[in-house]
């Protein structure tokens, strides 16, 4: 029988997320080490689609998963404030920077 190993994504560092608020103060949010692959996998699936509903979906899928528990509610907040102009492009901007660092995609990690 033979047998193969894999190594896992092993993040070495912290990554965060800034966005500035309508005041100009700037907002950090700590994201999770890693996101599971097959949910990465689902964003690819629908990033090209042109049903606005399953591209909703994961995009709120891939965010719940990515901010750390400690963020999840300033992150809300933050983000429903129209003043801070959290559009829909830069949800999608931000999720696929998130999917981007949290895939261990080292091109990414600049």
């Amino acid at each position: 029988m033979a047998t193969k190993a894999f190594t896992t994504y092993k993040p070495t560092e912290d990554n965060f997320i800034e966005l500035d608020d309508f005041e100009g103060k700037t907002h950090t949010f700590k994201l999770a080490p890693s996101i599971p692959g097959q949910v990465i996998l689902d964003f690819m699936a629908v990033s090209t689609t042109e049903d606005p509903a399953k591209l909703a979906e994961i995009i709120n899928t891939v965010l719940d998963l990515a901010i750390v528990e400690d963020d999840k509610a300033a992150w809300n907040a933050f983000s429903v404030e129209p003043r801070n102009g959290v559009t829909v492009d830069v949800l999608s901007e931000v999720v696929g920077h998130v999917v981007s660092v949290l895939s261990g995609n080292p091109q990414a990690q600049e």
